[in-house]
């Protein structure tokens, strides 16, 4: 799940294990996932990490 909070930081949810990741600014993490998405490419995100 995209989060992000008051002090402009965003970054995903894990379900895998319930912690949150910063990606960057509101704006870097939709660069980030839509940039992804304009190259037929799927977000990896590292569930392992804590």
């Amino acid at each position: 799940m995209m989060i992000c909070n008051s002090a402009g930081d965003a970054g995903f949810w894990s379900h895998e294990n319930g912690a949150s990741y910063v990606v960057g600014t509101f704006s870097e993490m939709l660069d980030w996932l839509f940039g992804l998405l304009r190259e037929n490419q799927t977000p990896v995100f590292d569930y392992a990490r804590r």
